[in-house]
């Protein structure tokens, strides 16, 4: 058993003389994610802005696309809880993103729809229409994640 073991053991060595080593390997290109929210729900919500936050620390460009019922989050008077995870309510987490240089588009028809104003927005948040939602969604390198 011991003879097996040493064989095993010299050539798991002997393979891993020919691997790159950590600092030989590209580092990854960054992309841009685009996360198109079309609920107010707080779970769906939480976990999205909390990939968004997580894209962005790993020094990627990140949209945040508001739609349909995910036009609140953006609603500056609105009453919102803290995702339990991060302990941040949407708004804080959008503010962060839009503080960090991150878009925050929200869909101008869907607010028309919603009874949303102009000035209800939090500050940074970019009223979108048809041609401005599509370009974020084509952009080169761009990875688009739908909650």
């Amino acid at each position: 058993m011991t003879l097996l073991r040493q064989t095993m053991l010299a050539l798991a060595l002997l393979g891993a003389t020919f691997l790159p080593g950590a600092g030989a390997m590209a580092q990854p290109k960054p992309h841009h994610f685009v996360f198109s929210i079309t609920t107010d729900e707080a779970w769906a919500t939480g976990s999205a802005l909390t990939q968004a936050l997580v894209a962005s620390e790993l020094g990627h460009r990140v949209t945040v696309l508001l739609s349909v019922r995910g036009i609140y989050l953006a609603q500056a008077g609105s009453a919102q809880g803290g995702f339990a995870v991060t302990a941040k309510s949407p708004r804080e987490m959008l503010a962060t993103l839009i503080r960090d240089g991150h878009a925050v588009l929200v869909c101008g028809v869907c607010m028309v729809a919603g009874g949303m104003d102009t000035e209800d927005l939090i500050e940074g948040a970019t009223i979108s229409g048809p041609e401005a939602t599509f370009d974020a969604l084509t952009m080169p390198d761009t990875v688009v994640l739908s909650y």
